[in-house]
C-alpha cells in the first residue's frame, strides 16, 4: 500500500468513527482498532501544515 493510500485509509476510518460517535467519542485507540492495529502505542503523523 502506498503512503498516500495509508493516509487516506486512516482519515476515512477517523471520519467514520467521528460521524458515529462524535469527536470525543472516537479516541485514537478506537481508530487503531478499526484499522486492525495493535491497541498499544502508535504514532500518527499530522498531515495538517500550518503557514
Amino acid at each position: 500500500m502506498e503512503k498516500c493510500d495509508k493516509k487516506e485509509t486512516i482519515i476515512q476510518a477517523a471520519l467514520e468513527l467521528v460521524a458515529e460517535h462524535g469527536f470525543h467519542g472516537a479516541p485514537m485507540a478506537m481508530i487503531a482498532r478499526r484499522l486492525g492495529l495493535e491497541q498499544g502505542p502508535f504514532t500518527v503523523i499530522s498531515t495538517v501544515r500550518t503557514p
